[in-house]
């Protein structure tokens, strides 16, 4: 058995496992990168990307079927090539993996090995090659970072038929479409999936114990969530589960394990999850379930006659803002609408930096825009807030439909 000592040994090598090697090395430490699977990251191989691959097919689609309501005529209507759109999402999927493998594969040889690895002591593993099945090599680590990412649990329910049951990494390697597809879940990969494989044509039925869909803890928008006979999706499926928050845990996990024992505190960025649905869903800041209803307000706005919205034939909608009294500032949102994606970083943004109802207020806004619907919220927010005196709200613009 031969041995390594290095600085900080990595488990993992996805996105969080990438970027904590990262920071290691900024930190000028030795790092050893362990990977026991293909290398790839989960965003590249089965999540955000290639995801995102079917629901472009499957938004063309739909464009093209609604395309009447324009007074676009399409005589021959839509027929989906349920091969041609698998090929080009196994395709393209590949495409991604093959820059994030190229990637890996440039880090020096000595800083990787391939093979599972298990914990002997507090700073000691033992990993069992891949390249050579005799070969146990011993790590011997100041630090250790696991960043090993999740695997797939099938239910013990299913067991019985567990041959005619996909997961969702098993959608990105189908050489064709199903006819028909029962979605076990509500949460926001299977209505995601869900969603754009019945844009496609795929006779689609979600299942899920409860009656509500998605992320959403304000009860307002749950109400509009569940009032749509629509498939809705997302990329969370526990707590910050999403590709930039893995990618910050990373680096905050690498510079913590590189000055180990000496440890810090880092800054988290304001959380920010969105579910490219259609219409889409976001969360910002502080979730409606953890708020102090005692200490905050609530505006809102509908977006289902929003000027720009009700234009492009998607108005429908709920948009709900946070503030507290004490300083007006905003901490949150919850958000199901059209474009969504937009609306949700801008407000991530402003949280983040710890605006004001009434400085946001002060922004421009255009029209017609979907923006203008964030307007209605803060200019509700700002009623409730009764802001007088030196908080004095500056917005005086108006304009028809906003």
């Amino acid at each position: 058995m031969r041995t390594l000592h290095v600085d900080v040994a990595i488990i993992g090598a996805g996105t969080a496992g990438l970027n904590a090697r990262r920071q290691v090395e900024k930190a000028g430490r030795r790092a050893l990168l362990i990977e026991s699977g293909p290398y790839g990251t989960m965003c590249a191989r089965v999540g955000c990307m290639p995801s995102k691959l079917l629901i472009a097919a499957a938004d063309a689609a739909y464009e093209v079927r609604g395309a009447g309501r324009f007074g676009v005529r399409v005589p021959d209507g839509v027929r989906v090539d349920g091969r041609a759109v698998t090929t080009r999402v196994r395709a393209e999927r590949d495409r991604f993996v093959g820059f994030v493998v190229g990637d890996t594969e440039a880090i020096p040889a000595a800083q990787r090995l391939r093979g599972r690895a298990r914990f002997v002591g507090p700073s000691s593993l033992e990993v069992h090659s891949e390249d050579d099945p005799d070969e146990v090599v011993r790590v011997e680590a100041r630090a250790i970072v696991v960043a090993t990412g999740s695997a797939h649990v099938v239910p013990p329910p299913f067991a019985a038929i567990r041959d005619h049951i996909m997961v969702n990494d098993d959608v990105f390697n189908l050489e064709d479409l199903p006819a028909s597809l029962a979605v076990i879940g509500t949460g926001v990969i299977g209505l995601e999936l869900g969603q754009a494989l019945a844009r496609l044509g795929v006779a689609v039925d979600l299942f899920n114990a409860s009656r509500f869909l998605g992320p959403f803890t304000d009860p307002e928008v749950q109400r509009v969530t569940r009032a749509v006979p629509i498939f809705l999706a997302g990329d969370v499926s526990g707590h910050r589960a999403v590709l930039h928050e893995a990618a910050d845990e990373g680096q905050i996990a690498g510079a913590n394990a590189a000055a180990w024992p000496d440890v810090g505190v880092h800054e988290r960025r304001t959380t920010l999850a969105i579910a490219f649905t259609d219409p889409q869903m976001a969360l910002v800041g502080t979730p409606w379930r953890l708020l102090d209803l005692a200490t905050v307000e609530i505006g809102e706005a509908s977006y289902d006659d929003q000027g720009r919205a009700r234009i492009a034939g998607r108005n429908r909608g709920l948009v709900r803002l946070y503030a507290e009294r004490q300083g007006c500032r905003l901490i949150g949102a919850e958000m199901f609408g059209p474009h969504m994606e937009h609306l949700a970083h801008l407000l991530a943004w402003a949280v983040q930096e710890g605006m004001t109802v009434q400085r946001a207020l002060r922004m421009p806004f255009y029209h017609p825009v979907y923006e203008e619907g964030l307007r209605t919220a803060l200019r509700e927010l700002a009623a409730k807030l009764q802001v007088t005196g030196e908080c004095a709200c500056e917005d005086t613009a108006e304009a028809p439909g906003a």
